[in-house]
């Protein structure tokens, strides 16, 4: 799993915070792995490896977030290292 920390106070509400939300769903994908966004004022989010939303928040309103996620052992080609 990917976990994604992130300040948005500073964005405020403006279409620049859900632009910076929605890179998570492309980290998911392009990784292959379930996200957690964790954002201290933003959107905070849990992506599937498919770039599916299991879960969300709205922005500036207080909540605990719950899914399941699973483990992934296959390497993307964007996670390959050689």
């Amino acid at each position: 799993m990917l976990i994604i920390s992130t300040n948005d106070v500073g964005l405020k509400k403006t279409k620049m915070t859900y632009c910076h939300a929605a890179n998570a769903v492309f980290r998911a994908v392009e990784n292959r792995r379930f996200v957690i966004r964790a954002a201290q004022s933003g959107i905070s989010m849990i992506i599937d490896p498919y770039g599916r939303i299991i879960s969300q928040s709205e922005l500036f309103k207080p909540i605990v977030l719950s899914g399941k996620i699973g483990i992934i052992e296959e390497v993307s080609f964007y996670t390959n290292t050689l």
